[in-house]
Protein backbone atom coordinates (compact mmCIF):
# COMPACT_ATOMS: atom_id res chain seq x y z
CA UNK A 1 0.00 0.00 0.00
CA UNK A 2 1.36 3.89 -0.58
CA UNK A 3 -0.15 6.56 1.77
CA UNK A 4 -0.08 10.10 0.12
CA UNK A 5 1.99 12.71 1.95
CA UNK A 6 0.31 16.17 2.02
CA UNK A 7 2.90 19.59 1.39
CA UNK A 8 1.80 22.80 0.96
CA UNK A 9 4.59 24.92 -0.96
CA UNK A 10 4.39 28.44 -0.65
CA UNK A 11 5.35 29.58 -4.48
CA UNK A 12 6.63 33.08 -4.80
CA UNK A 13 4.74 33.87 -8.25
CA UNK A 14 4.95 37.55 -9.41
CA UNK A 15 4.91 39.30 -5.70
CA UNK A 16 2.05 37.09 -4.66
CA UNK A 17 2.70 34.10 -2.45
CA UNK A 18 0.61 30.97 -3.54
CA UNK A 19 -0.34 28.24 -1.75
CA UNK A 20 0.53 24.89 -4.04
CA UNK A 21 -0.73 21.41 -2.60
CA UNK A 22 1.19 18.16 -3.64
CA UNK A 23 1.68 14.72 -3.03
CA UNK A 24 4.35 12.36 -2.06
CA UNK A 25 4.03 8.26 -1.08
CA UNK A 26 5.22 6.45 1.34
CA UNK A 27 5.09 2.47 2.31
CA UNK A 28 3.53 0.45 4.93
CA UNK A 29 7.11 0.58 6.38
CA UNK A 30 6.78 4.46 7.08
CA UNK A 31 9.57 5.13 4.17
CA UNK A 32 9.12 7.70 2.11
CA UNK A 33 9.00 6.67 -1.93
CA UNK A 34 7.68 9.10 -3.69
CA UNK A 35 8.80 12.56 -3.27
CA UNK A 36 6.24 15.45 -3.58
CA UNK A 37 5.71 15.81 -6.90
CA UNK A 38 2.08 15.25 -8.11
CA UNK A 39 -1.74 17.16 -7.93
CA UNK A 40 -3.74 14.42 -7.95
CA UNK A 41 -3.84 10.80 -7.63
CA UNK A 42 -6.20 8.01 -7.89
CA UNK A 43 -6.34 4.25 -6.49
CA UNK A 44 -6.62 1.35 -8.84
CA UNK A 45 -8.57 -1.85 -6.97
CA UNK A 46 -8.62 -5.39 -7.79
CA UNK A 47 -11.96 -7.55 -8.00
CA UNK A 48 -11.58 -7.73 -4.30
CA UNK A 49 -11.55 -4.12 -3.88
CA UNK A 50 -7.69 -4.05 -2.74
CA UNK A 51 -5.66 -1.02 -4.21
CA UNK A 52 -3.36 -2.53 -6.93
CA UNK A 53 -2.06 0.26 -8.61
CA UNK A 54 -1.64 4.17 -7.97
CA UNK A 55 -2.42 6.80 -10.17
CA UNK A 56 -0.92 10.01 -10.12
CA UNK A 57 -0.13 13.29 -12.39
CA UNK A 58 0.58 16.90 -12.13
CA UNK A 59 -1.47 18.62 -14.12
CA UNK A 60 0.13 18.09 -17.51
CA UNK A 61 0.20 15.15 -19.29
CA UNK A 62 1.34 12.40 -19.32
CA UNK A 63 0.52 10.60 -15.91
CA UNK A 64 2.06 8.01 -13.95
CA UNK A 65 1.41 4.61 -13.44
CA UNK A 66 2.91 3.46 -9.96
CA UNK A 67 3.18 0.10 -8.21
CA UNK A 68 3.35 -0.25 -5.05
CA UNK A 69 6.51 -0.27 -4.17
CA UNK A 70 6.17 3.64 -5.73
CA UNK A 71 8.09 2.81 -8.57
CA UNK A 72 6.83 4.51 -12.30
CA UNK A 73 6.05 1.63 -14.53
CA UNK A 74 4.25 2.86 -17.06
CA UNK A 75 2.35 6.33 -18.26
CA UNK A 76 -1.03 7.18 -18.95
CA UNK A 77 -1.67 9.95 -21.96
CA UNK A 78 -3.68 12.40 -20.46
CA UNK A 79 -3.24 15.35 -17.78
CA UNK A 80 -6.18 13.57 -15.83
CA UNK A 81 -7.16 9.86 -15.34
CA UNK A 82 -9.20 7.49 -13.49
CA UNK A 83 -9.32 4.39 -12.33
CA UNK A 84 -11.37 1.54 -14.10
CA UNK A 85 -10.77 -1.47 -11.77
CA UNK A 86 -7.15 -2.11 -11.99
CA UNK A 87 -7.00 -2.87 -15.64
CA UNK A 88 -8.41 0.41 -17.43
CA UNK A 89 -8.20 4.43 -16.73
CA UNK A 90 -10.29 7.15 -18.22
CA UNK A 91 -8.55 10.22 -18.94
CA UNK A 92 -8.48 13.56 -20.23
CA UNK A 93 -6.02 15.32 -22.13
CA UNK A 94 -7.57 18.71 -22.00
CA UNK A 95 -10.32 20.18 -19.03
CA UNK A 96 -12.96 22.46 -19.76
CA UNK A 97 -15.73 24.33 -17.66
CA UNK A 98 -17.77 24.30 -20.53
CA UNK A 99 -17.96 20.48 -20.19
CA UNK A 100 -16.76 17.23 -20.43
CA UNK A 101 -17.69 16.75 -24.28
CA UNK A 102 -15.43 20.15 -25.14
CA UNK A 103 -11.96 17.83 -25.15
CA UNK A 104 -13.59 14.44 -24.64
CA UNK A 105 -12.39 11.30 -22.56
CA UNK A 106 -10.93 8.57 -23.81
CA UNK A 107 -10.12 4.83 -22.87
CA UNK A 108 -6.24 3.39 -21.65
CA UNK A 109 -5.32 -0.56 -20.77
CA UNK A 110 -3.18 -0.06 -17.89
CA UNK A 111 -1.76 -3.82 -18.49
CA UNK A 112 -0.59 -3.42 -22.50
CA UNK A 113 0.16 0.01 -22.44
CA UNK A 114 -1.98 1.10 -25.18
CA UNK A 115 -4.76 3.87 -26.06
CA UNK A 116 -7.95 1.64 -26.86
CA UNK A 117 -10.24 4.94 -27.72
CA UNK A 118 -8.32 8.10 -27.87
CA UNK A 119 -9.84 11.40 -26.43
CA UNK A 120 -11.40 13.46 -28.97
CA UNK A 121 -14.30 16.31 -28.92
CA UNK A 122 -17.67 15.32 -28.69
CA UNK A 123 -16.57 11.49 -27.40
CA UNK A 124 -16.63 10.60 -24.00
CA UNK A 125 -15.75 7.59 -21.76
CA UNK A 126 -17.87 6.40 -18.51
CA UNK A 127 -16.93 3.78 -16.20
CA UNK A 128 -19.87 1.66 -15.41
CA UNK A 129 -18.29 -1.18 -13.98
CA UNK A 130 -14.82 -2.65 -13.62
CA UNK A 131 -15.32 -4.66 -16.40
CA UNK A 132 -18.03 -2.13 -18.66
CA UNK A 133 -18.03 1.66 -19.82
CA UNK A 134 -20.04 3.73 -21.78
CA UNK A 135 -18.63 5.60 -25.02
CA UNK A 136 -20.60 8.37 -26.24
CA UNK A 137 -20.70 9.81 -29.36
CA UNK A 138 -22.44 12.35 -31.22
CA UNK A 139 -24.36 9.15 -33.49
CA UNK A 140 -24.80 7.33 -30.22
CA UNK A 141 -23.45 5.72 -27.18
CA UNK A 142 -22.70 1.70 -26.38
CA UNK A 143 -21.18 0.28 -23.91
CA UNK A 144 -18.26 -1.65 -23.70
CA UNK A 145 -16.92 -4.95 -22.36
CA UNK A 146 -13.37 -4.33 -21.31
CA UNK A 147 -13.26 -8.22 -20.65
CA UNK A 148 -14.32 -9.24 -24.27
CA UNK A 149 -14.22 -6.25 -26.07
CA UNK A 150 -18.11 -6.71 -26.99
CA UNK A 151 -19.31 -3.22 -27.85
CA UNK A 152 -23.55 -3.29 -27.10
CA UNK A 153 -25.06 0.18 -29.17
CA UNK A 154 -28.26 0.63 -27.02
CA UNK A 155 -31.08 3.56 -27.66
CA UNK A 156 -30.49 6.06 -24.38
CA UNK A 157 -27.75 8.31 -23.59
CA UNK A 158 -26.57 8.09 -19.49
CA UNK A 159 -28.31 10.12 -17.16
CA UNK A 160 -25.18 10.97 -14.19
CA UNK A 161 -22.61 9.09 -13.38
CA UNK A 162 -22.87 5.21 -11.93
CA UNK A 163 -21.59 4.15 -8.81
CA UNK A 164 -19.36 2.06 -9.90
CA UNK A 165 -18.96 0.29 -6.42
CA UNK A 166 -22.10 -0.57 -6.61
CA UNK A 167 -24.05 -4.30 -6.52
CA UNK A 168 -23.77 -5.80 -9.35
CA UNK A 169 -27.70 -6.31 -9.02
CA UNK A 170 -27.94 -2.14 -8.65
CA UNK A 171 -25.46 -1.35 -11.77
CA UNK A 172 -27.49 -3.75 -14.13
CA UNK A 173 -30.06 -0.85 -14.65
CA UNK A 174 -28.46 2.03 -15.68
CA UNK A 175 -31.01 5.40 -16.09
CA UNK A 176 -30.57 6.86 -19.32
CA UNK A 177 -32.14 9.71 -21.55
CA UNK A 178 -34.11 10.36 -24.75
CA UNK A 179 -31.51 12.72 -25.60
CA UNK A 180 -28.06 14.26 -24.45
CA UNK A 181 -27.66 16.15 -21.08
CA UNK A 182 -25.15 18.53 -20.43
CA UNK A 183 -24.61 18.30 -17.00
CA UNK A 184 -22.93 21.95 -17.14
CA UNK A 185 -25.77 23.54 -18.75
CA UNK A 186 -29.50 23.88 -17.63
CA UNK A 187 -31.86 22.57 -20.09
CA UNK A 188 -35.54 24.33 -21.03
CA UNK A 189 -37.25 21.00 -20.04
CA UNK A 190 -35.67 18.10 -18.43
CA UNK A 191 -35.59 15.16 -21.01
CA UNK A 192 -37.66 11.92 -20.23
CA UNK A 193 -35.55 9.07 -18.69
CA UNK A 194 -35.84 5.16 -17.91
CA UNK A 195 -33.84 2.46 -17.12
CA UNK A 196 -31.51 0.55 -19.67
CA UNK A 197 -30.51 -2.97 -19.25
CA UNK A 198 -27.22 -4.24 -20.11
CA UNK A 199 -28.51 -6.17 -23.36
CA UNK A 200 -28.79 -2.85 -24.93
CA UNK A 201 -32.41 -2.13 -25.04
CA UNK A 202 -35.04 -0.06 -22.64
CA UNK A 203 -36.06 -2.04 -19.54
CA UNK A 204 -38.34 0.65 -18.90
CA UNK A 205 -39.06 3.24 -21.52
CA UNK A 206 -38.40 6.65 -20.57
CA UNK A 207 -41.25 7.78 -19.05
CA UNK A 208 -39.86 10.19 -15.69
CA UNK A 209 -38.25 13.65 -15.39
CA UNK A 210 -36.26 12.35 -12.70
CA UNK A 211 -34.82 8.48 -12.50
CA UNK A 212 -31.97 7.52 -9.79
CA UNK A 213 -29.54 5.03 -9.64
CA UNK A 214 -30.54 1.76 -7.98
CA UNK A 215 -29.08 1.76 -4.56
CA UNK A 216 -29.77 -1.27 -2.59
CA UNK A 217 -32.58 -2.58 -4.94
CA UNK A 218 -34.52 0.87 -4.73
CA UNK A 219 -34.59 3.94 -7.11
CA UNK A 220 -36.39 7.30 -6.88
CA UNK A 221 -38.34 8.39 -10.02
CA UNK A 222 -40.42 10.85 -11.00
CA UNK A 223 -41.19 14.82 -11.42
CA UNK A 224 -40.71 18.33 -10.14
CA UNK A 225 -43.44 17.78 -7.91
CA UNK A 226 -43.72 14.08 -6.60
CA UNK A 227 -41.42 11.60 -6.88
CA UNK A 228 -41.52 7.63 -5.71
CA UNK A 229 -39.52 4.67 -5.20
CA UNK A 230 -39.37 1.82 -7.35
CA UNK A 231 -37.83 -2.01 -7.15
CA UNK A 232 -35.77 -3.29 -9.53
CA UNK A 233 -39.19 -4.65 -11.29
CA UNK A 234 -40.23 -1.76 -11.22
CA UNK A 235 -42.97 -1.91 -9.33
CA UNK A 236 -43.90 1.39 -6.93
CA UNK A 237 -43.20 0.75 -3.36
CA UNK A 238 -44.07 3.20 -1.14
CA UNK A 239 -46.07 6.53 -1.37
CA UNK A 240 -45.17 9.83 -2.83
CA UNK A 241 -43.04 12.33 -1.35
CA UNK A 242 -42.50 15.94 -2.25
CA UNK A 243 -38.32 15.44 -2.26
CA UNK A 244 -36.02 12.53 -1.29
CA UNK A 245 -32.32 13.01 -0.76
CA UNK A 246 -29.77 10.31 -1.52
CA UNK A 247 -27.95 9.45 1.52
CA UNK A 248 -25.30 6.81 2.14
CA UNK A 249 -27.23 5.22 4.88
CA UNK A 250 -30.62 5.42 3.57
CA UNK A 251 -33.17 8.60 2.36
CA UNK A 252 -34.34 11.89 3.63
CA UNK A 253 -37.80 13.05 2.28
CA UNK A 254 -40.11 15.33 2.41
CA UNK A 255 -44.09 14.80 2.13
CA UNK A 256 -44.66 18.51 1.58
CA UNK A 257 -42.33 21.13 -0.60
CA UNK A 258 -43.73 23.92 1.81
CA UNK A 259 -42.86 22.31 4.76
CA UNK A 260 -39.01 21.17 4.56
CA UNK A 261 -38.80 21.34 8.43
CA UNK A 262 -40.92 18.10 8.43
CA UNK A 263 -38.25 15.16 7.38
CA UNK A 264 -38.78 12.29 7.75
CA UNK A 265 -36.25 9.77 7.70
CA UNK A 266 -35.66 6.15 5.68
CA UNK A 267 -33.27 3.44 5.53
CA UNK A 268 -31.76 1.61 2.21
CA UNK A 269 -34.67 -1.10 2.56
CA UNK A 270 -37.16 2.13 2.41
CA UNK A 271 -37.88 0.60 6.65
CA UNK A 272 -39.37 4.27 8.23
CA UNK A 273 -36.50 5.35 10.96
CA UNK A 274 -37.66 8.58 11.80
CA UNK A 275 -41.88 9.38 10.78
CA UNK A 276 -42.25 12.26 8.97
CA UNK A 277 -43.28 15.13 11.12
CA UNK A 278 -42.02 13.90 14.54
CA UNK A 279 -38.56 16.52 13.79
CA UNK A 280 -38.84 20.01 12.88
CA UNK A 281 -34.85 19.07 12.02
CA UNK A 282 -32.37 16.63 11.74
CA UNK A 283 -28.66 16.40 11.40
CA UNK A 284 -28.54 13.25 9.35
CA UNK A 285 -26.62 14.41 6.46
CA UNK A 286 -24.64 12.42 3.65
CA UNK A 287 -21.68 11.56 5.73
CA UNK A 288 -23.40 10.45 8.89
CA UNK A 289 -23.26 7.21 8.80
CA UNK A 290 -23.72 6.25 12.57
CA UNK A 291 -25.36 8.63 14.46
CA UNK A 292 -27.04 12.66 14.05
CA UNK A 293 -29.67 14.78 15.82
CA UNK A 294 -33.16 15.02 16.18
CA UNK A 295 -34.93 18.01 17.30
CA UNK A 296 -38.60 17.29 17.43
CA UNK A 297 -41.84 19.72 17.34
CA UNK A 298 -42.00 18.96 21.14
CA UNK A 299 -39.71 18.26 23.89
CA UNK A 300 -35.63 17.80 23.97
CA UNK A 301 -33.54 16.76 21.17
CA UNK A 302 -32.51 13.53 20.77
CA UNK A 303 -30.14 11.24 19.13
CA UNK A 304 -30.53 9.10 16.26
CA UNK A 305 -28.13 5.65 16.54
CA UNK A 306 -27.76 4.63 12.22
CA UNK A 307 -28.26 2.16 10.98
CA UNK A 308 -31.01 0.65 13.29
CA UNK A 309 -32.95 3.32 13.60
CA UNK A 310 -33.13 3.74 17.37
CA UNK A 311 -33.68 6.90 19.31
CA UNK A 312 -31.81 7.71 22.76
CA UNK A 313 -31.72 10.69 24.60
CA UNK A 314 -28.51 12.32 24.88
CA UNK A 315 -26.89 12.89 28.51
CA UNK A 316 -28.35 16.01 30.46
CA UNK A 317 -26.64 18.91 28.94
CA UNK A 318 -25.15 17.68 25.91
CA UNK A 319 -27.34 17.48 23.18
CA UNK A 320 -25.05 17.39 19.91
CA UNK A 321 -24.06 13.33 19.11
CA UNK A 322 -20.48 13.48 18.21
CA UNK A 323 -20.28 9.37 17.99
CA UNK A 324 -22.99 6.95 19.64
CA UNK A 325 -20.89 7.59 23.01
CA UNK A 326 -19.41 11.06 22.82
CA UNK A 327 -21.51 14.28 22.83
CA UNK A 328 -20.96 18.13 23.27
CA UNK A 329 -22.77 20.79 24.76
CA UNK A 330 -23.12 22.62 21.66
CA UNK A 331 -26.47 24.82 20.34
CA UNK A 332 -27.87 24.62 17.11
CA UNK A 333 -25.54 26.26 14.23
CA UNK A 334 -22.98 27.32 17.91
CA UNK A 335 -19.56 26.22 19.00
CA UNK A 336 -19.20 23.52 21.89
CA UNK A 337 -17.30 24.37 25.70
CA UNK A 338 -17.20 21.03 26.98
CA UNK A 339 -17.40 17.64 25.52
CA UNK A 340 -18.99 13.96 27.46
CA UNK A 341 -18.18 10.37 26.93
CA UNK A 342 -21.14 8.28 27.84
CA UNK A 343 -19.01 5.14 28.22
CA UNK A 344 -16.53 6.39 30.36
CA UNK A 345 -18.23 8.91 32.19
CA UNK A 346 -16.06 11.39 31.57
CA UNK A 347 -16.49 15.59 30.99
CA UNK A 348 -13.71 17.76 30.50
CA UNK A 349 -14.10 21.35 28.86
CA UNK A 350 -12.29 22.75 25.44
CA UNK A 351 -10.13 25.11 25.86
CA UNK A 352 -12.45 27.10 23.47
CA UNK A 353 -15.41 27.19 22.50
CA UNK A 354 -15.20 25.46 19.03
CA UNK A 355 -17.05 23.04 16.45
CA UNK A 356 -15.79 19.30 16.89
CA UNK A 357 -16.01 15.99 15.02
CA UNK A 358 -14.74 12.95 16.00
CA UNK A 359 -12.28 11.38 14.12
CA UNK A 360 -11.29 7.85 15.12
CA UNK A 361 -9.87 7.74 17.83
CA UNK A 362 -9.20 11.83 18.22
CA UNK A 363 -11.78 14.55 18.69
CA UNK A 364 -10.73 17.89 16.28
CA UNK A 365 -11.98 20.57 17.03
CA UNK A 366 -11.44 24.21 15.01
CA UNK A 367 -12.09 27.42 17.56
CA UNK A 368 -15.17 29.59 16.74
CA UNK A 369 -12.65 32.45 16.55
CA UNK A 370 -10.59 31.75 13.28
CA UNK A 371 -7.83 33.36 14.23
CA UNK A 372 -7.16 30.57 17.32
CA UNK A 373 -5.40 27.46 16.54
CA UNK A 374 -7.70 24.52 16.26
CA UNK A 375 -7.43 21.25 18.77
CA UNK A 376 -7.41 17.70 18.39
CA UNK A 377 -8.30 15.78 22.08
CA UNK A 378 -8.15 12.52 23.69
CA UNK A 379 -11.56 10.65 24.60
CA UNK A 380 -9.91 11.26 28.35
CA UNK A 381 -9.98 15.19 27.62
CA UNK A 382 -5.94 15.18 27.14
CA UNK A 383 -5.27 18.42 24.75
CA UNK A 384 -3.15 16.53 21.97
CA UNK A 385 0.12 17.91 20.21
CA UNK A 386 -2.16 17.74 17.35
CA UNK A 387 -3.36 20.56 15.04
CA UNK A 388 -5.34 18.00 12.79
CA UNK A 389 -5.80 14.45 12.07
CA UNK A 390 -7.80 13.07 9.18
CA UNK A 391 -8.39 9.28 8.75
CA UNK A 392 -6.10 7.49 6.63
CA UNK A 393 -8.02 5.09 4.07
CA UNK A 394 -7.27 1.34 4.34
CA UNK A 395 -5.81 -0.53 1.96
CA UNK A 396 -9.10 -2.57 1.21
CA UNK A 397 -12.07 -0.38 -0.12
CA UNK A 398 -14.73 1.54 2.73
CA UNK A 399 -12.44 -0.30 5.75
CA UNK A 400 -9.98 1.88 8.15
CA UNK A 401 -6.17 1.79 8.30
CA UNK A 402 -6.35 2.81 11.79
CA UNK A 403 -3.71 5.15 10.92
CA UNK A 404 -4.14 8.86 10.80
CA UNK A 405 -2.46 11.71 8.93
CA UNK A 406 -1.73 14.25 11.18
CA UNK A 407 -0.41 17.98 12.05
CA UNK A 408 2.01 19.28 14.82
CA UNK A 409 3.84 22.69 14.91
CA UNK A 410 5.49 22.56 12.11
CA UNK A 411 5.14 18.98 11.25
CA UNK A 412 3.12 17.03 9.67
CA UNK A 413 3.26 12.96 9.17
CA UNK A 414 1.16 9.97 9.68
CA UNK A 415 0.47 8.62 13.40
CA UNK A 416 -1.63 5.22 14.79
CA UNK A 417 -4.13 5.30 17.23
CA UNK A 418 -1.85 5.91 19.74
CA UNK A 419 -0.52 8.90 18.72
CA UNK A 420 3.15 7.29 17.97
CA UNK A 421 4.61 9.07 14.57
CA UNK A 422 5.24 6.56 11.89
CA UNK A 423 6.41 8.83 9.32
CA UNK A 424 7.03 12.80 10.01
CA UNK A 425 8.47 15.73 7.86
CA UNK A 426 8.61 20.00 7.95
CA UNK A 427 4.69 21.32 6.81
CA UNK A 428 6.95 24.33 4.87
CA UNK A 429 8.63 24.31 1.87
CA UNK A 430 9.34 27.92 -0.02
CA UNK A 431 9.81 27.78 -3.32
CA UNK A 432 10.96 31.52 -5.21
CA UNK A 433 11.42 32.25 -8.97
Amino acid sequence: MLWPTTSTRTIGLEGWATEQIQYGFIDVQGTPVVPPRYAWFSYCRDDAGRTALVLAGSGTAPADILDLSGEVIGHVPGRFADCVGDTHAVFVTHSSEIGPLEFGSGLFDLRSGETMIEAKPGRTVTTIDRRTVNVHRAKGEYFLDLVTGEKTPHPGFLAGYPDASASPADLALIPASTVPIDTYAEPEEAPLNGYLDRSGGWALEPAFRRADPFQAGYAVVGDDTSVHFIDTAFQRVGGDWARVYATQWGYQVEPDALHQSDPGLLGLDLRVILEPGVAETTGCGWSSPTVCDVHPHAGPPQVLLLPEGRLIDPPEGFDRALSPTQFSDAPPEGPATRIHDAATGITFALDRPSYCETVGAWIRCGPEVAAAPPAVYRADGERTEFRDVTGVEGAVRDTASGYYWATAGSHQGFIDEAGRWLYRESRYTTLED
